[in-house]
């Protein structure tokens, strides 16, 4: 059977198809027709076709869709940082303005205090 059947001479056989990830969940292998012949009908490409190999173009597509499914995860988690931030950012702003108004309260009160002193040493 020679080349034909075992894909190009020489290469490498292609890497298995991912057991659990979560890009294999929308994959589906009967969309994909080339996985069944002896090459990729997208790419031209020749390899052997075995049971649990993919061809090039989807494996493109199962790391594509695990790199989607990542983007997702991780523009959720940044909304999430962002309310996070956002609420964090506004409870400084609340306390660096109680912290102004007690050092403001705290600088009477240790004037009138003087005062009161002084009166008190006047009256001595």
């Amino acid at each position: 059977m020679g080349d034909e059947t075992r894909g190009r001479a020489g290469s490498a056989s292609p890497p298995r198809a991912p057991s659990a990830s979560p890009a294999t969940a929308t994959y589906n292998p009967q969309s994909l027709s080339c996985c069944k012949r002896r090459y990729c009908a997208n790419c031209q490409s020749s390899w052997e076709a075995k049971a649990g190999y993919l061809c090039i173009c989807d494996r493109l597509f199962l790391n594509l869709a695990a790199q989607h499914v990542e983007m997702q995860r991780l523009a959720t988690k940044n909304e999430s940082f962002a309310a996070t931030y956002y609420s964090l950012r506004k409870e400084l702003s609340v306390a660096q303005q109680e912290l102004q108004r007690l050092q403001t309260d705290m600088g009477a009160i240790t004037a009138d205090q003087e005062q009161q002193l002084r009166m008190l040493l006047d009256n001595i």
